[in-house]
């Protein structure tokens, strides 16, 4: 589970809500908040239960407080901040959401450089050096090879072999165009695209 014990989050909001984006876990529930009590809880210890749905999946943050430090409603709070921070990252980096920045550079990229905001170019460069980290194992620009897999598995059907080589032509972080300066990322060949997955 994501249980965690509560911490006054009056001074420092924004660490309290990574803290808590940090905890979530995929859960199927819809959105709600609950206040419930456990008997594996000390006496004077209550939990609530907020639960968020974005990305194609239910977030579920368990938070425990001490009754007198924490109400429900600043609880509630913290964990809507942090519901906020994934709807921002979702609006940035899922390719499924036309005029996203990661969908507007899947599109746009091999044209121009797309002009994005300075923490997904931060995104890009800091998957770039976990690319060439582990030697390729991980890249974003996998795009096109997981396209394909799920063109086939329609069918369903292998890839063929010249289907699998097109698409690897496609792939690598040594083809992402990034411009620090103007707050762009762009690609060096028609069809590449970029797919946050991994990192999500």
């Amino acid at each position: 589970s994501g249980t965690m014990r509560v911490i006054p989050i009056q001074a420092r909001p924004l660490r309290w809500a990574c803290a808590l984006a940090l905890t979530a876990i995929a859960h199927g529930a819809d959105t709600s908040l609950q206040v419930q009590k456990q008997n594996t809880l000390p006496e004077n210890y209550f939990q609530v239960i907020a639960t968020h749905t974005a990305m194609y999946a239910d977030f579920e943050f368990t938070m425990i407080a001490e009754k007198g430090n924490l109400t429900e409603a600043q609880m509630l709070m913290a964990a809507n901040e942090a519901f906020d921070a994934i709807d921002r990252l979702e609006s940035r980096v899922s390719t499924w959401r036309p005029g996203s920045h990661a969908s507007r550079i899947n599109y746009e990229g091999a044209k121009k450089p797309v002009g994005v905001s300075m923490d997904i170019v931060g995104l890009v460069e800091g998957s770039i050096a976990y690319t060439n980290a582990t030697d390729g194992a991980f890249d974003i620009t996998v795009g096109p090879l997981v396209e394909l897999w799920k063109m086939c598995k329609k069918v369903p059907r292998l890839p063929t072999g010249a289907e699998l080589s097109a698409a690897k032509d496609l792939v690598g972080a040594d083809k992402i165009i990034v411009l620090r300066d103007d707050h762009s990322i762009g690609f060096k060949k028609d069809g590449m695209r970029l797919d946050f997955n991994g990192i999500a």
